[in-house]
């Protein structure tokens, strides 16, 4: 009974040894970052969004989810944050390309808070049955 208990304490530090050891290396690669300075592939697939620039440097984003796909032009810098991409280069021009199941949209913006001119080119299905077309342009005098 006692080599029972031995080898049961023996293995039991064993596997925690193990584990430990094994989420180690999950825990340093979470936050790690690796640059390259070329990469080819042939085809990439990514869940969320892709934030095209550096910081300090002008910015492409482009995301997708199962109701819209959307492309991002920034004018502005890419801030250190990337979490608040939106809030913090909203002070420079941008253009925004969407598009859903019931239509499209090209934006062009002088800022993302209170724009001072503003185009909106769209196409849509607004009534259910055909695609209409729109274009808007609107300076800050409301012209």
């Amino acid at each position: 009974m006692r080599e029972k208990i031995v080898f049961f304490v023996l293995g039991a530090v064993l596997a925690t040894i193990a584990y430990t050891i094994g989420d180690l290396e999950t825990l340093t690669a979470e936050d790690e970052i690796t640059e390259l300075d070329h990469l080819n592939v042939n085809r990439i697939t990514v869940k969320d969004g892709i934030v095209v620039g550096d910081i300090g440097k002008k910015s492409i984003m482009i995301m997708a989810t199962n109701e819209s796909a959307l492309i991002t032009l920034f004018g502005g810098e890419m801030p250190p944050n990337r979490d608040s991409v939106n809030n913090n280069i909203g002070n420079a021009p941008a253009i925004e390309l969407s598009v859903k199941d019931s239509g499209a949209l090209i934006r062009a913006a002088s800022h993302s808070q209170r724009p001072e001119a503003t185009t909106v080119i769209t196409v849509a299905n607004i009534e259910g049955n055909k695609f209409d077309s729109g274009l808007v342009l609107k300076d800050s005098n409301g012209t």
